[in-house]
C-alpha cells in the first residue's frame, strides 16, 4: 500500500474512483477472492450533517454505505478528510466480506487492525488509534487482544503459506454461520475464544518452530504457573536460575539462550497466559452441554436460539445424520441450575432437541502439547521419532468445588 501513502490527500480525493479501483484490484490479487459486490461506487461528500449519527462507531466512522441487490455505494464524509486513506482501505477490505458479517464486530476489528498495519507509516495513523481508544467501549478489556492480534497479522505469507490475514478472510467466507452465532457483548468470552481459535488453527496448520523455542515456551509456562504472574523479563531470568538450580525446571538451555529465546517470543510471538477461574467459589456453576437439534428445524433458527441463550458460551457446531449438534459451556449462578435443567427438558419434550446431556464441571485439567509446532502434525503421533515427550506438559489440575 505504499502508493496510497505517498499520494497526497488532495490527490486521493481528486482521483477517488481510480484509486479505490486500484486498491480493490490489489486486494483481489492479494486475498485471491472475488468481490462480494458486482458494482461498487465511491463518493466524497461535503455535507457532514448526514454523518453525525455514525460518529461513535469506529468501524463505520466517516461513511454511509448503501447496498441494493448486488450494488454498493460508499459515501465518504469530508469531515474525516485526514483519515481518507484509512477509510478507503477499510471499505475496500469489507467488499470481500459476506453480507451477513459486514457489521460483525470481530470481523471489523481484524480489518481495522490490518489497515493500521498497512498504513503504519502514514500520517494521522496515531490520531486514528487514539480515536479507536475513545470509540471502542471495551478497549481496556480488549487492549491485550489488540496487541496480540497486531503481532499475528504482521506476519507475511509465502508461496507455501498464506499470511494470517489471508487465512482469516478465507475462514470468514467459509464459516459465516459459525461467526454469526458468536455473541458480541463487550466482554463476551466467546469473542476472546474466537481469537484464540484463529491463532491456534493458523499455528497448527502453518507454523513450525525450532525445538529450543518450544522448550523455552515450556519453561515460561512452568514458571508462570508456579509464580502466577508476569512483570518483566528480568524476573523470569531470576526464576529460571532459581528453578533450574532447585530442580523444579530441568533443561539443557543456558540462561543466555533462554533470555534470547524469550525476547524473540515476546517481540515476534502472540502467546499470552491463560487463567483458570474458580467458578464454584463465586457461586457460579460451570457445565458442559451437548444438544442435538431435530433435523427438520432450520439451521438459521437454531443459530438464533443459541445466540440468545443466556449463560451459554463457546459453542461448537457439527452435523450428524442431517441434525445439527452443538456443544458448549453454561456459566450461570448456582440458583439457576433447576431453571437451566427445566429449560433443556422443555426443549426436548417440545421436540426441538432429540438428545441432550449436561455435565457439571467440578475438576479441570489443562495440558499443553507443543509437539504440534514440530513437523506440522495434523494428528499428533507419540510413536514418531521426532515426537518429544518432554514438551507434552501437564499445566494444571484443580478441584473447583
Amino acid at each position: 500500500m505504499d502508493f496510497i501513502i505517498k499520494i497526497s490527500i488532495e490527490s486521493i480525493i481528486s482521483n477517488l474512483k481510480t484509486i479505490f479501483e486500484k486498491v480493490l484490484q490489489e486486494f483481489k490479487s492479494y486475498l485471491k477472492f472475488d468481490l462480494i459486490f458486482s458494482n461498487i461506487k465511491v463518493i466524497y461528500h461535503e455535507d457532514d450533517k448526514l454523518f453525525n449519527y455514525l460518529k461513535k462507531d469506529i468501524f463505520k466512522i466517516g461513511v454511509i454505505r448503501t447496498q441494493k441487490d448486488n450494488s454498493l455505494t460508499i459515501c465518504i464524509s469530508s469531515n474525516y478528510k485526514k483519515f481518507i486513506r484509512i477509510i478507503l482501505l477499510r471499505e475496500a477490505y469489507k467488499c470481500f466480506i459476506p453480507l451477513e458479517l459486514q457489521e460483525n464486530e470481530i470481523v471489523n476489528i481484524f480489518i481495522n487492525q490490518k489497515v493500521e498495519i498497512d498504513l503504519q507509516k502514514s500520517e494521522y495513523i496515531e490520531d486514528w488509534k487514539e480515536l479507536k481508544r475513545m470509540s471502542v467501549i471495551s478497549y481496556d478489556f480488549m487492549e491485550a487482544e489488540f496487541d496480540r492480534l497486531e503481532n499475528f497479522l504482521k506476519q507475511e505469507g509465502t508461496e507455501d503459506r498464506p499470511s494470517p490475514f489471508q487465512f482469516f478472510i478465507s475462514y470468514v467466507r467459509k464459516n459465516v454461520d459459525l461467526i454469526e452465532g458468536i455473541k458480541e457483548e463487550s466482554f463476551s468470552l466467546e469473542k476472546k475464544g474466537f481469537y484464540d481459535k484463529i491463532f491456534e488453527k493458523y499455528t497448527r496448520k502453518y507454523s513450525e518452530y525450532p525445538v529450543e523455542i518450544l522448550e523455552t515456551i515450556r519453561i515460561i509456562t512452568a514458571i508462570f504457573y508456579k509464580v502466577k504472574s508476569y512483570r518483566s523479563l528480568l524476573d523470569y531470568q531470576h526464576y529460571f536460575k532459581e528453578f533450574k538450580k532447585s530442580g523444579y525446571i530441568q533443561t539443557d538451555l543456558s540462561l543466555r539462550k533462554f533470555t534470547e529465546n524469550m525476547q524473540l517470543i515476546k517481540n515476534e510471538g502472540y502467546i499470552s497466559p491463560t487463567y483458570q477461574l474458580n467458578w464454584f467459589a463465586l457461586e457460579i456453576i460451570s457445565a458442559l452441554c451437548f444438544m442435538k437439534f431435530h433435523p427438520l428445524i432450520n439451521t438459521t433458527k437454531i443459530f438464533k436460539i443459541i445466540k440468545q441463550l443466556p449463560f451459554f458460551t463457546f459453542p461448537a457446531y457439527s452435523k450428524s445424520n442431517f441434525a445439527l449438534e452443538i456443544m458448549g459451556y453454561f456459566l450461570f449462578p448456582k440458583v439457576y441450575l433447576k431453571d437451566i435443567s427445566a429449560f433443556l427438558n422443555r426443549l426436548e419434550s417440545d421436540g426441538f432437541i432429540i438428545e441432550k446431556k449436561l455435565y457439571i464441571i467440578n475438576k479441570a485439567v489443562n495440558t499443553s502439547n507443543l509437539n504440534c509446532g514440530v513437523g506440522n502434525y495434523i494428528i499428533l503421533n507419540p510413536d514418531k521419532k521426532d515426537y518429544k515427550k518432554e514438551i507434552y506438559y501437564l499445566i494444571l489440575c484443580n478441584n473447583l468445588n
